[in-house]
């Protein structure tokens, strides 16, 4: 399944994934602004139990996320492992691979799931997996450093003459 063109925020895709929450486990994630339309019809799948909406300007957005690992019985020794999963994958328009890490807030991307049905203490329900990113228009993330406001002077620069003896 694929939302096409929707505006993102907070792309968490690559050696960058964000924790849990309440938890040190990690995930990879990136928030889509929706429609309204898609917003109701992502409530109403069962993918999130309410409609969430953006702090800042008030739009309907979802979070689709992917486990950075996943926990599997050693048939051998019968203990629980933590494995790897590789992350989403990232292309441009063009289909060709891109880097994840500059990918910034507003850009429009077509983000691709799958449903991942689950069940947990008597409970059922249906979760979107994060599996790709196409970015179709980038707005560049730069970094969130704090600019540097020092002013500086030029280097004086050693002169040297040839009258001048040079010790070496």
């Amino acid at each position: 399944m694929i939302l096409n063109n929707v505006r993102v925020k907070w792309a968490k895709l690559g050696d960058n994934p964000g924790t849990k929450y309440g938890s040190d486990e990690t995930e990879w994630t990136i928030d889509c602004h929706l429609s309204e339309e898609q917003s109701k019809d992502w409530v109403a799948k069962g993918y999130a139990q309410k409609e969430r909406f953006d702090k800042e300007d008030g739009t309907p957005i979802c979070k689709i996320k992917r486990n950075t690992h996943f926990m599997k019985k050693n048939p051998i020794t019968g203990a629980m492992e933590q494995l790897e999963l590789s992350p989403p994958f990232v292309k441009d328009k063009y289909g060709d691979d891109m880097d994840h890490s500059i990918i910034g807030n507003g850009s429009v991307c077509n983000v691709q799931f799958i449903e991942r049905p689950w069940e947990y203490s008597g409970r059922k329900g249906i979760s979107p997996t994060l599996v790709g990113v196409q970015v179709m228009e980038l707005v560049e993330y730069h970094g969130g450093g704090i600019n540097d406001e020092f002013t500086y002077e030029e280097k004086p620069i050693a002169e040297i003459t040839e009258e001048e003896d040079v010790p070496f």
